[in-house]
């Protein structure tokens, strides 16, 4: 941590309690007001030599002097009790750090998530990010698609989203309501998701497809539901299809 400097202001003098200064007086300075301070001698002139004390100068002046490491308060006693010294380049450190793009390495830091997450792209003003500058790890980024098939006489395909980003398909589950019967598959981009097309003998039961294949997914894919067969006459046949970000 830097060093503030203290000292050298209009308001930096030793006085008696009346008030009338006192030149080459020396100070002890301490890290509070109270009992328990702790006196401070990790003190540095403006260049950089160690101070073996601290005095006025001859007009009773107190000359201008870096604090320890993190210092923003010290309080300087030269015999009239502790006094409070703040330092007097808070305005420039100030405005160093509000010119300053990265004063927080803003750019570097982590998602503070439980499943963590980084930032890898230049933020907006308001501390925007675009997709493409934010990397999620995969259980951080799941999300899916679904879509519902409403007394489906046969076999029937339907389109349900093209994605905007790459992503892996992880899973396919698909639920019947009525009928005796059905078989399910996913497709992207014409391809099957699924290596054998999924049975749906039970009704009313989420049904999880044991693997997948040809899941690696780039913007612009397409993500359709597909009903191969069915018997009896389900109501409906609900579809999800679970992906992760690449």
């Amino acid at each position: 941590m830097a060093r503030a400097l203290f000292g050298g202001s209009a308001a930096d003098v030793a006085e008696t309690v009346t008030g009338a200064r006192v030149p080459g007086a020396a100070g002890a300075v301490w890290d509070g007001p109270g009992p328990d301070a702790l006196q401070v001698t990790d003190l540095l002139d403006p260049t950089g030599i160690p101070l073996q004390a601290l005095a006025a100068n001859a007009d009773g002046m107190v000359e201008a002097f870096y604090g320890p490491e993190g210092a923003e308060r010290l309080y300087v006693d030269f015999g009239a009790g502790r006094v409070a010294l703040v330092p007097v380049d808070i305005g420039d450190r100030l405005k160093a750090h509000m010119a300053d793009a990265e004063a927080h390495n803003v750019g570097d830091r982590y998602l503070d998530r439980t499943t963590g997450g980084e930032i890898t792209g230049p933020l907006t003003v308001r501390g925007m990010v675009s997709a493409d500058g934010l990397s999620l790890p995969g259980q951080a980024s799941r999300f899916s698609r679904g879509a519902v098939v409403t007394s489906p006489a046969g076999a029937v395909t339907y389109v349900i989203c093209a994605l905007q980003k790459g992503a892996q398909v992880v899973g396919v589950a698909a639920y019947r309501s009525g009928g005796s019967g059905a078989t399910i598959n996913a497709v992207r981009n014409g391809m099957d998701l699924l290596p054998t097309d999924l049975s749906l003998s039970t009704e009313a039961v989420w049904v999880a497809a044991p693997s997948v294949q040809n899941g690696v997914a780039v913007a612009g894919d397409s993500l359709a539901v597909t009903v191969r067969s069915v018997s009896g006459a389900p109501a409906y046949v609900s579809f999800e299809i679970f992906l992760q970000g690449a």
